[in-house]
């Protein structure tokens, strides 16, 4: 139980921004902020208007310049930052999080608000993006009987990973989610999919995943493949770019994430 409220929070995993961002408490550093402040599509906006120092690696923050910052909490993850939790605590209050237990973002914003008093603030987030989701799920009904799907090019310029099950399971969830159609189960070797078994499956529309500024590259190299130009979304002009920030699962994500699937398929 944090005993007063903590107005300069420093989070120990990027990924934890966004959600101090949505609880209107920008954090005053993250590992990794300089980095993700500018490249992420859902942390942009607020690069203008929130100073994050960066303390570094995800594993091993600056404990240095975290002294200096004095903040009044810490917030890390548990296993990731066991190592350095007790350095840690010799600079300020910390809250461990465990990030293995499977969490929706609704869940984990509303533990986020409880460390720093923003519990009611936390739900009119929730209300209002609920509500936006709501709405998407209606809007994308019309498009209920075309597959959709979640892609990232691992790279090697022939396999992908798959976003659908994990980072984005919401744009398919029916009750609470989106509502949308996947293409089946996908036959993954290790941990990705080639390119071959994406045309077994042959969704009617891909979302690629990728940083933004590399969506051109990455696009230019698929579309030397004849196996990619002879699925059915590629056909079609159906495949659409979708920032990597997605992949946080974070309010923010999810936000992101429906508004460019209504502004897509809601055409």
């Amino acid at each position: 139980m944090i005993a007063k409220q903590p107005q300069r929070v420093a989070v120990t995993h990027f990924g934890m921004m966004e959600y101090f961002f949505a609880l209107e408490t920008p954090p005053i550093a993250s590992t990794l902020a300089e980095r993700m402040l500018g490249s992420f599509e859902t942390l942009k906006p607020y690069a203008k208007t929130a100073t994050v120092k960066d303390i570094g690696e995800v594993t091993t923050p600056n404990l240095e310049l975290m002294t200096e910052l004095e903040p009044d909490l810490i917030v890390a993850f548990s296993g990731t930052h066991n190592d350095v939790y007790e350095d840690l605590s010799h600079i300020s209050t910390v809250a461990m999080i465990n990030n293995t237990e499977e969490r929706t973002w609704a869940e984990t914003l509303r533990e986020y608000a409880k460390l720093i008093g923003k519990e009611q603030l936390a739900e009119d987030y929730i209300t209002k993006l609920e509500a936006l989701m709501a709405e998407a799920g209606e809007k994308l009904a019309a498009k209920k009987d075309k597959t959709v799907t979640f892609l990232r090019a691992s790279g090697d310029g022939s396999t992908f990973y798959v976003l659908d099950d994990n980072d984005v399971s919401y744009a398919f969830d029916e009750k609470s989610g989106l509502g949308l159609k996947p293409p089946g189960q996908y036959k993954l070797e290790g941990d990705v999919v080639s390119l071959e078994g994406i045309t077994v499956l042959d969704p009617d529309y891909i979302f690629l995943v990728d940083y933004l500024d590399n969506m051109d590259t990455t696009l230019a190299e698929l579309n030397k493949s004849k196996v990619w130009q002879s699925l059915k979304a590629v056909k079609a002009n159906h495949v659409y770019p979708l920032d990597v920030s997605i992949s946080t699962k974070g309010p923010l994500a999810v936000e992101y994430t429906t508004k460019e699937l209504l502004r897509v398929l809601a055409e």
